[in-house]
């Protein structure tokens, strides 16, 4: 289109009308020959730009302004303006050309006499910080302030961040939340207070230099901050409207809400257990919830400054809930909340290494349990901090708060920064400039910018010495972290109207022309910086520099010579390979196949037709003859060939052939006929005889699956004898029982009978522990103790059976955990712990099972530990449900106003009744009076009896009439207006309808009463207001209440109709009438009869209705008073069941013997005999209490085991172990089930959900695979990457972690070379039940241990591999020093070859799948109740393969003595599984074709010979090479590559007289 210009100059494109150009544009405005402003106009006068009028003269030569006439634009001729003038091009170019912005301190007065810079002396940061005194404490308040406009009511939220990372401080984190709550969450309606608090790990200067805190406090420990927190808040609560009044803002103080993120979470919760007046709290992620599993050993923040801070001082965390870690977490505050909690938390939080979404939902079950009024709103995706960014969590935080309002007006930001009196805050430091020639202060530049100064408060600058006075300066703070605020481009237009933002200068192009718009060396004029042309472009430089030249430049190429002089000779081998085919040749048959003829005594004809017909062409017709026999020959032939198909390996079915059909013609020779002739030649098949053993041989290439041998319940070691079914027969010489509890007994053995006795035989056993009886814990055994001697040698105590566990709100107990043993001597006597109890069953309620749903006990106690070997010595007890009584009752209350039904004491309802009654109609002259209002009754249905208390209900009532005025309500339910009567012979007003709402939903109405209707002054009746024009209305629509019609008017002297009451119903219900009756309420009274001499008509009342969704019944009747009123009445049941008590445990017990030779003589035993715990009630209205548990029992012998009664004596033959040491009899390796990873006797933990590793190992890179669990066990592979590189199959090994080794088979894709498929063959992987531990009772004098395997088939075998477990002192096992070593021994020999040491606790090993293994230490091998197992392997040399193949795993173990630590059960080692793993096979395989032989495959057999020897070559040449000799040639050279380094920029600015340049500066 065609434009005008803007400008008076027309002289660059962006002079037109529109201009697009941006701010910073540097633009020419080209001199021209004739006709042009520039030659012939200068700006009229000197007045300030911009000025548009023009006089005479050359703007050129005479130096004037050439932008004058160009609005928005600047000459670029360097000079300085004021950045309050142009903040746009400030923020574009700065002071990059000149000028000086502000430094944050402006000089007002310069002074005079100042012949040096004067000290600048700045006010410390002080005056104005926030303090609040908590038990006597002053604590800093510190944060970040939003106050909204127009509000005057208003409610404040107090907002905690989380916990701090490695960067920002405290105020930025503050900050943050701030305008997130503003942005994000959208709460601008409400005080945001959001609070910056001190962080055990983070250093001073992050939280304002606070004393006493961070990184630098070693006893300011994690949770030390919570009285900052709460000094906080309670300053929001009584400080915080004053401190706005002096800043001249007038709030009144509504609710006060919390919320916090994190750490901040979790403070905030804690707070709501110790602060009154909060209207509620939302918690985000609240953590750490478990402190001590977060400190945990193993835990990825064990080693976080904030564990080993709380460790240095109170030992680390076990992760067994001990204090201070429990206390500091979350997990302990369940009770004393006061206001309702609402609980963010996302599913995929990765916090807590994973664990804070089941730690979160644990915390919330256990605060419901108690009863705490608290809501979980789960978000499906975020991570820890997803309330950030989902909107759905916006809105339930914007609900919570009440927040629904966007403010229109200006609001107020703040930043609260601490006192210098508290040791917080960094003072400013900073220096002063003088002008030499007038002595004053021109400047003053900042060092320090400091920190905690209040923005509002700014400090007092002063200026001292010099020589000079009267130099005065103000002081610009950031409102955000209280430091000394500069002025730069970022903050220009923040700081916008400042009258002391500086001056910044324009470039300085006079003389100098910028050049071009195109690239150097291109088809235009250059342009550095290749910037492209066009409207609003920018962009470009002026200078061409050192990186753009090397693009330019180059140094030519380089040669090289003498490469024949370059000789070096080389081993060689033969590689590659050649394919050689074989085919069988056609021959002739060396004659005809051995056959007889029949003879017809008869004359052959001619007729050729019957041969033809059967296919046999020797078949003719013959006539009858007599005669003797003529000798025939055949006439014609033909040379009849064949030949056989080839096999790679004899076929084993000889009736197996391949054959021709019938063939009356001949010659067709080859293998035989094809089965299939119209399918492709490689698919074809030869017809043969034979079913199933038809097929051919041919070559496949796989790997066999690995040999996986772990450990059942029924495993045992082989080549042990043991006794089965017998009893042990002791020949005694003395035996004492002991069974009343009690002690000490003592045993004397000073004078025994016999003389000394070879073995002492202990039987001990604890008390049992009790169950428990509801929220009535069970009781502890106690325990049994039997001390030998002085206890040196054996001391035992077989612990008490623990009690069973109370319920805890709507969880049931735990299990009493059994006794446990110990032996104090020093001798090995190894005894069991007893058996743990079940856990109850956990409730269906808050409290347990309510009696109205579950009239029968529910038995859900938990079993006691069962019956002991003892029983019923040591036997534990079951827990029981127990019936708590008292509960019942009757509710009602009456409303006579506007109002809610308080349900707070009501328990669980089993009826409830509203009863509703609207305002009475009004009377009317002649005593005629107004009906009562509707009266109704209704019963709340069944289904909805769980919700009453759930909802909040609430009444509105309708008043009576007063007079002809209807009844006002305060709802849309007004009564009618009275018809106009003559004189005083008005209509009397209808009653207003009553309304029950449940929330804002209202379920029932009740109608008010229809006014009378008046007598008239001629005698005329009236009458009495009349009932409804309807019964009582159900329905499932929505109800609304309608106002009652107004009443007839009168006529001549007649009387006025009643007005009509007001009614609830659904909408569109309505009844019209004379007086303009009509909605949901009665009609109106008609007028007096005619002539309007009669008294008026009676109005009806209004329509009462219900929701028949929420009410099952619904009565109408009148109500029993003329004022409106509303009950409720609850019959309610709170009887409940308890959930199940735990069970008690089972007492530890020994049964086992000592050499008495070891014993020193001892002369005396002592027995105490433990009590078994008493049974528990709770006692008060309950019913139901459990039995005690069994007594302890002792029986001490002195003999030896001569035999067993009964059974039979055996040697084992194990199904995974052959043997292992030491002997049939004493054993030092034994196969044991499930421990619980703690301590060290090597009661290990077999692997719980840890996940296995996969590793794919072939000629490919990039392949990964990940395993799942399900039940502790492999339960799928799932391919991530199929890697490239692969040309064959590569071996997938599952290694370490939960599950028996998983086998996976791949393929690949040979076009990419990488995995295309992967699949687990399913049931592969088995769940560990028991595992082979190395240690228990050895022999002194040999004590190295080993176990060997059963023969296993190694033919194909590459690697041997065991699962095991290494001792740590804390994951159930002892640390042994001792490697494990592996060893082989081929079928038929007795030679033990070592293949190479597999486990090594003491140095870091290379495994040769899984790589580097670190010595034993916690984080490898498991901490406390967490045994972490792996799979080690070796690899196996060809020597070791065998069809029958053993393996040895040995322990070589040193004679204990003082040197070492090598008594008998200690060292500890566990195997869960061994593993041989195969490697590729290529092999012959039989491929069947039932009546059939594939013809490609015996057509031709192809060999593939290779150049190479050794393992896995099938054919191979033999060939051998001697030595390559090599010269290199000159064909291809190695050419060196130059590099050019530019030294310096090339300008591109020259002097340029005819141009000038503008830059667009508005």
């Amino acid at each position: 289109m065609s434009q005008g210009y803007r400008n008076a100059r027309k002289g660059f494109f962006t002079d037109l009308l529109v201009d697009t150009t941006p701010i910073g544009a540097i633009v020419p405005n080209l001199k021209t020959g004739q006709n042009s402003f520039d030659n012939t106009y200068v700006r009229a006068g000197a007045s300030d730009y911009p000025a548009l009028s023009e006089l005479q003269g050359d703007a050129y030569l005479n130096g004037d302004d050439p932008a004058y006439s160009h609005d928005g634009y600047l000459y670029c001729d360097g000079s300085v303006h004021n950045i309050s003038d142009y903040p746009a091009l400030f923020e574009v170019i700065g002071n990059d050309y000149g000028g000086r912005s502000s430094s944050g301190i402006d000089v007002v007065n310069g002074g005079g006499g100042y012949t040096s810079p004067p000290v600048v002396d700045i006010d410390p940061p002080g005056a104005g910080g926030q303090t609040y005194n908590l038990n006597g404490t002053d604590y800093p308040i510190m944060g970040s302030l939003y106050v909204p406009p127009d509000l005057t009511t208003v409610d404040v939220v107090v907002v905690f961040h989380g916990t701090l990372g490695p960067t920002g401080t405290i105020a930025d984190a503050a900050e943050y939340q701030r305008n997130l709550w503003l942005n994000s969450i959208v709460i601008k309606d409400k005080i945001i207070f959001s609070v910056a608090y001190p962080q055990d790990h983070i250093t001073n200067q992050r939280q304002y230099g606070l004393p006493n805190v961070g990184a630098e406090t070693a006893t300011f420990l994690m949770g030390d901050n919570l009285p900052y927190c709460q000094a906080a808040v309670e300053w929001a609560k009584t400080d915080l409207i004053p401190y706005l009044a002096t800043r001249n803002i007038t709030k009144t103080l509504g609710d006060v809400y919390l919320f916090g993120h994190s750490q901040g979470g979790k403070i905030v919760t804690k707070l709501n257990t110790v602060l009154s007046g909060i209207a509620g709290v939302i918690a985000n992620a609240p953590g750490p919830i478990q402190f001590d599993q977060t400190c945990a050993p193993g835990s990825t923040n064990a080693g976080s400054l904030s564990c080993t801070k709380v460790a240095n001082i109170h030992g680390a965390s076990a992760g067994d809930g001990s204090q201070p870690y429990q206390s500091i977490g979350l997990e302990s505050y369940t009770v004393g909340h006061s206001a309702p909690l609402l609980f963010l938390q996302a599913l995929d939080d990765d916090a807590g290494d994973g664990n804070q979404y089941q730690w979160m939902l644990d915390y919330y079950n256990d605060l419901t349990a108690a009863g705490v009024n608290c809501t979980l709103y789960q978000l499906a995706q975020g991570g820890h901090a997803a309330y950030e960014t989902d909107p759905n969590a916006h809105v339930q935080i914007r609900n919570f708060v009440n927040s629904t309002t966007l403010p229109t007006g200006q609001p107020f930001f703040g930043s609260l920064a601490p006192s210098i009196g508290t040791g917080t805050g960094v003072q400013a430091q900073a220096v002063a400039r003088i002008d030499i020639q007038t002595n004053e202060v021109i400047a003053v530049d900042v060092v320090v910018a400091g920190s905690g100064y209040d923005y509002l408060n700014p400090p007092n600058v002063t200026f001292s010495g010099g020589g000079g006075s009267n130099a005065s300066a103000v002081v610009r703070i950031n409102k955000f972290d209280g430091s000394i605020e500069g002025i730069n481009r970022f903050n220009v237009l923040e700081n916008w109207g400042d009258p002391y933002l500086g001056t910044f200068a324009v470039p300085d192009t006079k003389a100098r022309k910028i050049v071009g718009n195109s690239p150097v060396y291109g088809n235009n004029s250059p342009n550095i910086g290749n910037s492209t042309l066009g409207v609003g472009t920018t962009g470009g430089a002026w200078y061409f520099d050192k990186q753009q030249q090397d693009d330019y430049f180059s140094l030519g190429r380089i040669t090289t010579t003498g490469y024949d002089q370059v000789v070096e000779t080389t081993a060689v081998d033969i590689i590659g390979s050649q394919t050689v085919t074989i085919t069988m040749r056609e021959s002739k048959l060396p004659g005809a196949p051995q056959h007889t003829h029949t003879v017809f005594h008869s004359i052959p004809g001619t007729s050729e037709y019957i041969s033809e017909a059967s296919g046999d062409r020797y078949l003719q017709d013959y006539r009858e003859g007599n005669g003797r026999l003529t000798r025939w020959y055949p006439t014609t032939g033909q040379v009849f060939t064949h030949k056989h198909g080839l096999l790679r390996q004899p076929n084993t079915d000889n009736t197996v052939a391949t054959y021709d059909v019938l063939d009356y013609l001949g010659g067709a020779g080859g293998n035989g006929t094809i089965k299939n002739p119209g399918a492709a030649e490689t698919d074809q098949f030869y017809l043969a005889s034979g079913e199933q053993g038809a097929g051919t041989y041919e070559f496949q290439t796989y790997i066999p699956n690995p040999i996986s041998l772990i450990f059942t319940g029924a495993s045992v070691i082989g080549g042990r004898t043991i006794n089965t079914g017998g009893t042990p027969i002791y020949d005694f010489s003395d035996e004492w029982t002991y069974t009343s509890p009690g002690g000490p007994y003592t045993i004397n053995l000073g004078n025994l009978s016999g003389g000394a006795p070879d073995n002492l035989i202990i039987e001990a056993i604890g008390g049992g522990g009790s169950g428990a009886a509801g929220t009535a814990a069970g009781n502890d055994g106690t325990n049994t103790i039997v001390k030998v001697g002085d206890g040196s040698k054996i001391w035992l105590t077989a612990g008490g059976g623990k009690g069973g566990g109370a319920t805890n709100g709507q969880n049931g107990g735990s299990g009493g955990d059994g006794g446990s043993v110990n032996n104090a001597g020093s001798e090995s006597f190894s005894g069991t712990a007893g058996q743990q109890g079940f856990p109850g069953t956990p409730g269906v309620a808050y409290n347990g099972w309510p009696k109205i749903d579950y009239p029968n006990n529910p038995n859900g106690g938990g079993l006691g530990g069962g019956q002991t070997i003892y029983t019923p010595y040591g036997d534990a007890t079951s827990g029981i449900n127990v019936l708590v009584g008292g509960q019942s009752g009757t509710y009602t209350q009456t409303l006579s106003s506007d109002g809610s039904f308080n349900l707070n004491s009501v328990g669980n309802p089993i009826s409830a009744t509203f009863s509703l009654w609207g305002g009475k109609g009004g009377n009317a002259r002649g005593g005629y009076t107004g009906a009562l209002g509707g009266y109704v009754v209704l019963q709340v249905s069944s289904s909805q009896l769980n919700q009453v208390k759930s909802y909040s209900w609430s009444v509105q009532l309708g008043p009576k009439a007063a007079g002809r005025n209807g009844g006002n309500a305060p709802h849309a339910g007004d009564g009618g207006y009275g018809g106009e009567g003559y004189q005083d012979a008005d209509g009397g007003g209808g009653g207003a309808s009553s309304i029950l709402k449940r929330g804002s939903l209202i379920v029932a109405g009740a109608g008010g009463g229809g006014g009378a209707g008046a007598t008239g002054y001629d005698g005329g009746a009236g009458v009495n207001g009349s009932g409804p024009p309807v019964g009582l209305q159900a329905t499932t629509s929505a109800l609304g209440p309608g106002a009652g019609g107004t009443g007839g008017h009168y006529g001549c002297i007649g009387g006025g109709g009643g007005g009509g009451g007001a009614g609830v119903a659904r909408n569109g219900l309505t009844f019209g009438g004379q007086g303009n009756g009509g909605a949901s309420g009665g009609p109106g009274g008609a007028p007096g009869g005619d002539g309007g001499h009669q008294g008026g008509g009676a109005g009806l009342s209004g329509v009462s209705s219900y929701r028949s969704d929420i009410f099952s019944s619904g009565s109408l009747g009148t109500a029993p008073s003329k004022h409106p009123g509303a009950t409720i009445s609850i019959d309610y049941n709170d009887d409940y069941w308890t959930p199940g008590g735990g069970g008690g445990g089972t007492g530890g017990w020994y049964r086992n013997s000592k050499s008495w030779g070891v014993l020193d003589s001892p002369a005396s035993i002592q027995v105490w005999v433990g009590q078994g715990g008493a049974g528990a009630s709770m006692g008060g209205s309950t019913s139901g209490s459990t039995s005690g548990g069994g007594n302890g029992y002792v029986r001490i012998g002195l003999g030896k085991i001569v035999g067993y009664e009964g059974g039979f004596t055996s040697t084992t033959t194990g199904d995974v172990i052959a043997e292992a040491s030491v002997d049939a009899n004493t054993w030092d390796l034994n196969i044991y089930g499930n421990g619980d990873g703690t301590g060290t006797a090597g009661n290990f933990k077999l692997p719980n959900n840890q996940t296995p590793q996969v590793y794919v190992v072939g000629d490919g890179t990039g392949a990964s695979v990940t395993a799942s669990l399900a039940g502790n066990r492999v339960s799928s592979l799932t391919l991530g990457s199929g890697g490239a590189g692969f040309t064959e199959v590569p071996y997938i090994y599952v290694m370490n972690g939960s599950g028996s080794v998983a086998v996976g088979a791949a393929t690949l894709d040979p076009t990419t070379g990488s995995i295309a498929t992967l699949q687990m063959i399913p049931g592969s992987s088995q769940v560990y039940t028991n595992y082979l531990k190395f240690g228990g009772t050895g022999n002194a004098s040999n004590p190295t241990r080993f176990a060997i395997t059963i023969p296993v088939d190694t033919e194909n075998a590459n690697y041997f591999s065991i699962k095991c477990c290494r001792g740590n002192g804390v994951n159930g096992g002892n640390v042994p020093e001792e490697v494990l070593r592996a060893y082989y021994r081929l079928e038929g020999t007795t030679t033990w070859v070592l293949l190479d040491t597999i486990v090594n606790p003491n140095a870091v090993r290379n495994d040769p799948i899984i790589g580097n293994v670190p010595p034993v230490n916690q984080t490898w091998d498991g901490t406390a109740g967490n045994t972490k197992w792996y799979t080690y392997s070796v690899a196996l040399p060809p020597q070791a393969k065998s069809a029958a193949t053993q393996f040895k795993v040995e322990q070589p173990r040193a004679v204990s003595s003082a040197a070492n630590d090598n008594a008998e059960d200690t060292d500890h080692y566990g195997i869960a599984e061994f593993i041989i793993w195969n490697e590729k096979v290529t092999e012959l395989v039989f491929v069947p074709s039932p009546g059939a032989i594939s013809k490609p495959a015996i057509d031709s057999l192809s060999y593939t010979i290779q150049g190479e020897t050794g393992p896995g070559i099938t054919y191979s040449s033999g060939l051998a090479a001697s030595d390559a000799t090599l010269t290199l040639k000159s064909t291809t050279k190695i050419e060196p590559q130059g590099v050019i380094d530019p030294d310096f920029h090339i300008p591109m600015i020259h002097p340029y007289r005819l141009c000038k340049y503008l830059i667009k500066a508005f």
